[in-house]
């Protein structure tokens, strides 16, 4: 095993997962109080903006990855190819990986002064758990949501990216990809009840998974009815754009 692959290793073991955890939690606090007395980063605004077209790009690639690893016979991690044709594992670890990177949302939105809501936080908090259960330990059917999650990622990123024509479609995809994920859990754990398999890594994803939808739907409404209130008021677009991060956490 290389070096290379033996920090990628490292990185997929809960204790490793559960630091970065306490470090975001922390992070997250000090930047809070630093904000409240000395004000929002001046940079934060474009930071956020370059950050959201960057991870959109990077969620191509994740989808690109996952799909085609379905798709095209398994390369070796040490092909030249490995970057474009990646093999099953490979998908699988920088998809798990790719929800610490996510953590950087949380960061720059209290950079720029705004205000993490319920969902917000806990899915960027619980997301790894679910990849390291799902996508890194046991990993029957996991493609079908992770093809999903990483599609509606290309289109939310790019959205708060500056593509505001993405935006109606949104709460579609975000929706999608959960209802999937709780029907595959479902499925599995029906085939595993015949079977005499282990059902828990399954139940936990099907409950995280369902947590994210009631916060998703508690969101939509939410928003919809600030856009009820706001109707005719000076100040509906800010208060719409302010709603509209709420999608921002599936």
């Amino acid at each position: 095993m290389s070096s290379s692959d033996s920090y990628l290793y490292a990185l997929t073991k809960l204790p490793v997962i559960l630091g970065p955890t306490a470090v975001f939690v922390t992070t997250a606090l000090v930047l809070r109080y630093r904000v409240r007395t000395q004000g929002p980063f001046p940079i934060a605004a474009g930071l956020i903006k370059f950050n959201n077209s960057f991870y959109s790009v990077v969620s191509l690639w994740l989808f690109y990855a996952i799909l085609s690893s379905r798709m095209t016979a398994s390369y070796s991690v040490d092909s030249a190819f490995w970057m474009l044709l990646p093999t099953d594992a490979v998908g699988r670890i920088a998809f798990h990986l790719s929800k610490f990177y996510e953590y950087c949302d949380i960061f720059l939105v209290l950079a720029n002064g705004g205000q993490i809501g319920l969902h917000f936080a806990f899915h960027h908090l619980t997301t790894p758990v679910l990849t390291y259960v799902r996508v890194l330990q046991h990993y029957d059917g996991w493609e079908l949501f992770a093809i999903l999650n990483t599609l509606h990622h290309v289109l939310m990123y790019a959205y708060f990216g500056g593509m505001s024509a993405f935006r109606p479609i949104l709460r579609w995809t975000g929706a999608l990809q959960l209802v999937v994920g709780i029907l595959v859990e479902i499925r599995i754990m029906s085939i595993k009840l015949t079977d005499g398999d282990t059902l828990w890594p399954n139940m936990i994803s099907c409950l995280l998974l369902t947590c994210y939808m009631v916060l998703f739907v508690r969101d939509i409404k939410m928003e919809d009815e600030a856009k009820k209130e706001t109707k005719g008021n000076t100040s509906k677009e800010d208060s719409v754009n302010g709603s509209a991060d709420r999608l921002k956490a599936d």
